[in-house]
């Protein structure tokens, strides 16, 4: 009876951690997207809810062997409070990144698509509510996940392991799922309603388990409510229409102005484009096509529009006689959006064909020519993911992007890119990189409205001109464009500090210290808090630069993201399970493993996969190449939990390790992406050199009889 008794309760144990730690990581993927549409210009910095998340998590789970019951069932009980408490702020005061004070952003060097409602004008530059906001983030994951660090005490560390990383695998494939059919924001929070007050119910007081209910409705409710408005216009209430798309939050509002309808979309609260009417068309996107004309040329017949969006491009090109557009965007609710509201309903018309990808991608795999590639302003504001510098469009702004685009033009074809790059480095740059990738020199054309555009034709004469040296053109190693030069701006050195004494803060609170019940021999060794932290830092990079890369061969697309994202961490399930069932003998495999596939990473040139033919079959082994040293990584670690007591405390320390590895991608600014995989066989070396110091310890202690 007692044996039956003990039986139910360790499946408890098992279920409440699956899902408390499935619910942690799907409130860290909604919070992250949530804050983003809510607090301007957050989109392009994800990494500090992530980071910010991870830190709170792994501090949690350090510590929960030192907080009594008592205090751990208090902050259990904080952490819903705090997180309605933010969701509150946010939704009401929609705060603005300090430095954002213009439609075009110059931080440090670094330049930025924005635009500015009139209430933003007039908000403080202070960084203290940032700094604050981090913290807050910190402290609502950091009261949540030291209850995960109780549930694990009651488990073996590897056992507990299993359970957490399944859960962690499942909520995370959940919120992509969730985001992939376009459900509101306020559906994540209700999702999480009866998840909090179940996982809650047995750990706190009555009258405690309501108010984390009424939390929990708060956050729903206070989701709902902001789906309703559209703080971005402030002087009136537009009829308007809220989408949230795998990538963002877009709001369609319809404006009086004067006797005419005008139509506006929206991206995160940030203006985004406007769908023009139809007579307005000519004027506003016709200056190619009147430009060719005034040339004596004939009109354009085949025409490819690189980040169509919303249709204006198309329709200028429809309304001035072109035969056929390919006409390429990457988020589906923007293309929804404009085929339904349109007013000139270019993407109905029989001679266009849509195409829903990545541009990058479409350039690499089709074998069509035209007579115009245009690169309509492809901006975006956000980033591609928060383990990432990449932005949604930086793989077509590199020289082997406009390699490749010239490459598919017809014999009297042209090239032309424009926007607001209204920056004179970045014009020079984006000459300078048309120059090298096409060797002609291109035209340079401006328009009262600020738009810049640039033009190079195939039948241009070849130039010769030598690239000016100061410039850092964007490439698919360093695809920073709107960087001005090969280095960390000050926002991202201040916040890597940030990060790292944040770190250091809770490694000064540990004391280095062990667990409560920790083996004899981890109690003496110093080295295994480090071994633990350097896999986790590893770990991160590897997935950075498994994102990154997939990005590049098949494009910025958010299954791509969700591939690498949700794959490693179904690889660590998957090792988890395995190392189970190994022999402890079976670690120099996984050390070997590691070992060689990091080598495969670092060496293999990446033109290796993308000469894989069908996309499938391409996906399938990229996959393959990105996620191996992930996998072995896995069973390194899980390996070594396995013999080790306070499994939380371990997690911790790998949660900790993951966030300075997060904070050191951002190197990539400085050094590329390549300089990822060599900085991750440097994290796993010291890994590796630590381990071995740990076994020659230990086995030293051993043989003088040390406990």
């Amino acid at each position: 009876m007692l044996a039956e008794s003990t039986s139910k309760h360790t499946r408890h144990i098992r279920w409440q951690l699956f899902a408390f730690s499935g619910s942690l990581l799907f409130l860290e993927l909604a919070l992250l997207r949530y804050l983003a549409a809510n607090i301007w210009n957050l989109g392009y910095f994800p990494q500090l809810v992530y980071l910010a998340g991870l830190l709170g998590m792994g501090g949690g789970l350090a510590i929960a062997h030192l907080l009594s019951k008592g205090l751990s069932r208090r902050l259990l009980f904080l952490g819903p409070i705090l997180l309605v408490l933010l969701m509150l702020w946010a939704s009401t005061y929609h705060p603005n990144m300090p430095g954002f004070l213009e439609s075009r952003a110059l931080l440090d060097g670094q330049w930025y698509t924005t635009s500015l409602s009139p209430h933003q004008r007039t908000q403080s530059q202070d960084v203290r509510w940032l700094v604050g906001l981090f913290v807050w983030i910190v402290a609502i994951f950091f009261c949540l996940s030291q209850h995960l660090g109780r549930l694990y005490k009651k488990l073996p560390s590897l056992q507990g392991y299993v359970w957490q990383a399944a859960g962690a695998c499942l909520g995370s494939a959940a919120f992509l799922g969730m985001s992939a059919l376009w459900w509101p924001a306020y559906t994540w929070f209700l999702f999480l309603i009866p998840l909090l007050t179940w996982l809650t119910f047995s750990h706190v007081e009555s009258w405690q388990r309501v108010i984390i209910f009424v939390c929990a409705v708060g956050c729903a409710g206070t989701a709902a409510t902001q789906d309703g408005q559209v703080h971005a216009i402030a002087y009136q209430s537009p009829k308007h229409k809220t989408y949230w798309s795998p990538y963002q939050k877009l709001d369609f509002a319809q404006l009086e102005e004067g006797h005419e309808q005008r139509f506006f979309l929206f991206s995160n609260g940030l203006f985004q484009q406007r769908l023009s009417l139809p007579h307005h068309i000519p004027r506003d996107y016709g200056f190619l096509y009147n430009k060719r004309m005034q040339d004596g040329k004939p009109q354009y017949s085949n025409v490819l529009i690189l980040g169509a969006g919303v249709g204006n491009d198309v329709a200028a090109a429809l309304s001035l006689g072109v035969e056929q557009v390919d006409a390429v965007e990457i988020d589906p609710v923007i293309l929804k959006i404009a085929t339904q509201h349109h007013p000139s309903r270019p993407y109905r018309d029989p001679r266009v064909t849509l195409h829903k990808e990545d541009g990058r991608t479409h350039l690499s795999h089709t074998h069509k020519r035209y007579d115009l590639i245009l690169f309509a302003d492809p901006h975006s504001v956000l980033r591609h993911s928060p383990l990432t510098q990449l932005r949604q469009e930086n793989y077509l702004f590199t020289v082997e992007s406009f390699r490749q685009s010239f490459e598919r033009l017809t014999s009297g074809g042209e090239l032309v890119i424009y926007g607001a790059f209204n920056v004179p480095w970045l014009q020079r740059k984006l000459r300078a990189m048309l120059r090298k990738a096409t060797q002609r020199e291109p035209q340079v054309f401006g328009q009262a409205d600020k738009q810049t555009i640039l033009m190079v034709s195939r039948n241009s004469p070849s130039s010769a001109r030598a690239t000016d040296q100061t410039l850092s053109l964007a490439t698919d190693n360093w695809p920073f464009l709107y960087l001005q030069s090969k280095r960390l701006p000050r926002p991202y050195q201040i916040a890597l500090f940030t990060l790292l004494g944040s770190f250091l803060l809770f490694v000064f609170i540990l004391g280095l210290a062990p667990a409560r019940g920790s083996q004899a021999l981890e109690q003496r060794l110093w080295l295994t808090p480090i071994i633990f932290f350097g896999l986790g830092a590893g770990f991160v990079l590897l997935q950075s630069k498994g994102i990154v890369q997939l990005s590049l061969w098949m494009g910025t697309t958010w299954q791509n993201h969700g591939y690498i994202f949700v794959g490693s961490l179904f690889s660590t399930w998957v090792a988890a399970l395995l190392a189970r069932y190994l022999p402890a003998k079976s670690i120099v495999v996984f050390v070997l493993g590691l070992s060689l596939t990091l080598a495969l990473q670092v060496t293999l040139p990446t033109s290796t996969i993308t000469q894989v033919t069908g996309s499938s079959l391409r996906l399938v082994t990229a996959l393959a190449f990105l996620l191996g040293p992930l996998f072995f990584a896995s069973l390194l670690f899980s390996s070594l939990l396995r013999h080790t007591s306070a499994g939380s405390f371990w997690i911790g320390w790998n949660l900790l390790g993951a966030v300075v590895g997060g904070a050191l991608e951002s190197l990539s600014l400085w050094k590329g992406y390549a300089f990822l995989s060599w900085m991750a066989v440097c994290v796993y070396g010291a890994v590796l050199v630590g381990l071995l110091l740990y076994l020659l310890l230990s086995r030293r202690k051993q043989a003088h009889g040390a406990p």
